[in-house]
């Protein structure tokens, strides 16, 4: 209408889902939803300490507002990780959600006290890293998900949000393996881990699983009994659009969609200090030349948004 008007929210709020009126959220104690800022910074410098990368392997200048450095090495199914989605599940529970614990390859899903039926929220991320990871890294998603619920539980209201800590989303076993197995139930244990060594030597998902004991606990899955209206996951920006436009924080409208290609360069062994240049075929210089005219032409063709690395 072009007409601007400030609307009061009303006191119960109501969702229709499948041409049904149902109840999801009261608003009358929303005004007492308060997240604890001290308590989520505790909570993210306590889960960066596990698997806390020590120098020289952290970069010296990521420094946080404690002044430590925040590089994390805590890798699907390592030690620190399987640790420290222990310690999540423990803060799920004392938050008054029902742990799952952990399921055969460590995720971990606590569940709101709605009833059994009811809509709910699904929000959380993921706590393993790459090696020498950022502290952020997923780690924001999770904890931001552990107080969200935490919050609304402290204000009186009846939690419909469920916390979800993936495992595996950096692709030490492959892609995304935790939500995918999750969401679809399909898990290839024989999958070999495909990160550097500083992580731990190359292992089976099979043989991750045994090593922390896991290997006689369910796969978890989505459950048809409880439905979601949504997945919310907050994230760290990973680049510096924010940062620029000096906002705190954004919604994603889009996400980056990958085409991946293997591209080989054969040469000819020869002589190093004979084979004149005429005469050689070098593979390192061929790839030089391609990855200088892929950029050349790339740069000429690309949206503001397009990206590419070899």
């Amino acid at each position: 209408t072009g007409n601007k008007q400030c609307v009061t929210p009303p006191r119960h709020l109501e969702l229709r889902l499948a041409g049904r009126r149902r109840p999801v959220l009261t608003m009358a104690y929303a005004h007492k939803v308060r997240a604890n800022a001290k308590r989520v910074l505790e909570e993210l410098h306590h889960l960066r300490s596990f698997g806390a990368a020590k120098p020289p392997h952290s970069v010296t200048s990521a420094r946080g507002g404690d002044g430590q450095l925040k590089g994390v090495v805590r890798p699907a199914l390592s030690a620190e990780d399987v640790v420290a989605r222990e310690w999540f599940s423990d803060r799920m529970e004392e938050a008054g959600l029902i742990s799952t614990g952990l399921d055969k390859i460590g995720t971990v899903l606590g569940r709101g006290t709605v009833e059994t039926g009811a809509p709910r929220l699904l929000v959380g991320s993921h706590s393993d890293t790459q090696p020498e990871g950022g502290w952020l890294d997923g780690a924001l998603g999770v904890i931001y998900g552990l107080e969200a619920a935490r919050a609304i539980q402290e204000a009186g209201g009846p939690n419909a949000i469920d916390v979800i800590n993936f495992q595996d989303e950096e692709g030490r076993f492959g892609t995304l393996t935790g939500s995918t197995a999750w969401a679809t139930g399909s898990l290839d244990l024989h999958a070999v881990s495909k990160i550097p060594l500083v992580a731990g030597p190359a292992i089976t998902l099979e043989q991750a699983i045994r090593n922390n004991h896991l290997e006689d606990r369910p796969l978890m899955q989505l459950e048809e009994d409880h439905p979601y209206i949504g997945f919310f996951e907050a994230h760290i920006e990973q680049g510096r659009r924010l940062e620029l436009a000096k906002q705190s924080v954004a919604v994603v409208n889009t996400i980056v969609g990958c085409r991946q290609f293997r591209v080989e360069f054969n040469g000819e062994t020869n002589h190093a200090g004979t084979t004149q240049m005429a005469d050689r075929c070098d593979a390192a210089s061929a790839a030089f030349d391609f990855v200088h005219e892929v950029r050349t032409a790339f740069t000429d063709l690309r949206s503001e948004t397009s990206l590419w690395t070899v």
